[in-house]
């Protein structure tokens, strides 16, 4: 896709078996090293995300960045853009797109989910901060995800008071520390059925 005032930009799109119109709609943003190889951002998606997530199925876009960045104004329009054109070809609810990174994708989808205030219904952010502005996430409910060791150290602490912040502003959000692991760990160790649980409610 080739949005005006954006950059090109491909994209992966995932739909389970069992996922139906009128269904969910998630955006997962991949961590450094995949930009521009898309073969290499299937490596960056867990293995228990999306097909074994024990819930309603939902199609997963899976977009791949030029860069190693997710907050240039362009891109963001064009992952805007990705999402309005998958929501449409595949007929979800507009009212349950959700939208998760790591790592620096995780940066992505606290700069993504403040653009556009409300278009997410939830935004799950794992091993890392983001600009934001709190009031913005009113009606996005937000969870977030760190560890405790080497660079997790900084994430657990940024993280907590985003999430403070956007209780503050009378919005929905959650902060999860899982001890002992680090910045490369905790995609692996946390438990994503749990999480989507919680985010999906």
């Amino acid at each position: 896709i080739s949005p005006s005032n954006g950059v090109k930009m491909s994209y992966w799109v995932n739909v389970p078996e069992g996922a139906h119109d009128n269904g969910r709609l998630v955006m997962f943003l991949h961590a450094d090293g995949a930009a521009n190889r898309p073969y290499t951002v299937k490596e960056y998606i867990p293995v228990n995300f999306p097909e074994k997530y024990q819930g309603d199925k939902y199609i997963l876009i899976a977009p791949v960045a030029n860069e190693d960045d997710w907050t240039r104004s362009a891109t963001i329009r064009t992952l805007k853009a990705i999402l309005d054109k998958v929501a449409d070809e595949y007929k979800v609810n507009k009212d349950e797109i959700y939208i998760t990174g790591f790592s620096r994708g995780a940066i992505g989808t606290w700069v993504l989910a403040n653009a556009y205030p409300g278009y997410f219904k939830g935004a799950l952010m794992v091993s890392c901060c983001g600009g934001f502005r709190a009031s913005n996430f009113k009606d996005t409910k937000v969870l977030a995800i760190s560890g405790t060791e080497g660079d997790e150290r900084y994430y657990v602490n940024c993280m907590q008071e985003n999430v403070d912040s956007v209780l503050a502003a009378g919005g929905v959000a959650k902060k999860i520390t899982l001890d002992g692991y680090d910045h490369g760990e905790v995609q692996q160790k946390m438990n994503y059925q749990e999480a989507l649980d919680w985010l999906f409610s």
